[in-house]
């Protein structure tokens, strides 16, 4: 059962349901006309939400002073005249650990040992693992690799044969992840005569060894054809 009203803003007739006339409402036809009738009527003192009681208060961001009203004061939210000082305040006071969402985890990058920090939500998703996706690239390649080559089985029996210390498919620093690690920061690069006499590769290579020689390694990159050809002479080549 629905009762007929007449809007007091267009003088529209409607029909409301009792229970919003005894809640006080029913009055206006639309959300529009009450619009209309606050926008003339709760004016000033007339509104709901007038306060009588107001402070004088002085921006800590641009001096300035200002009206506030008590219930901005008694919540602690009477520092700023305006959005906009606030917006600036924060952009220069709220920033890493200041900020009070701030929470971060200390971890160990798995790859380069490096500390760094990360939000806790990443750890339950399983992250959290590597500083950068530079180290789980290194990390993803040396887990992924099912077997070795043969051109790295080769160098591997030399290296034996000679009796020279070794470890093989070592990260060194996250920068990469090396065939073979010799004493005295020497590297063994064992390169593909395919995948690395691509231009988009030697480029690759090249960038990677010039951080590792001024890191102070000693990087010795073989051709496949030159390492099944002699790998005898692959390794004088480092005595030498």
């Amino acid at each position: 059962m629905k009762i007929k009203r007449i809007c007091l803003i267009c003088r529209k007739e409607f029909y409301v349901k009792p229970y919003r006339i005894k809640k006080g409402e029913g009055k206006f036809c639309s959300q529009r006309c009450m619009g209309i009738w606050q926008s003339e009527n709760w004016i000033g003192k007339n509104s709901p939400h007038w306060e009588e009681k107001t402070f004088t208060k002085r921006c800590i961001m641009c001096n300035k002073e200002f009206q506030a009203h008590k219930r901005y004061t008694e919540k602690g939210q009477d520092k700023f005249c305006s959005h906009k000082c606030h917006g600036i305040w924060r952009s220069k006071n709220w920033t890493g650990e200041n900020n009070p969402c701030w929470r971060r985890i200390k971890r160990v990058c798995e790859v380069c040992g490096k500390e760094f920090l990360i939000k806790p939500y990443r750890i339950k998703k399983g992250e959290g693992k590597f500083c950068s996706s530079h180290c789980f690239g290194i990390w993803n390649c040396k887990h992924s690799k099912k077997k070795n080559t043969l051109i790295e089985i080769m160098m591997e029996q030399e290296l034996i044969k000679n009796k020279i210390p070794y470890m093989k498919q070592v990260p060194v620093e996250g920068i990469a992840l090396v065939d073979f690690l010799l004493p005295n920061k020497i590297i063994i690069q064992c390169d593909g005569d395919y995948w690395h006499s691509k231009e988009k590769n030697k480029g690759k290579d090249i960038a990677q060894d010039t951080v590792l020689t001024f890191r102070g390694y000693k990087v010795f990159r073989f051709w496949e054809h030159d390492i099944k050809k002699s790998t005898e002479k692959c390794i004088k080549r480092i005595f030498k």
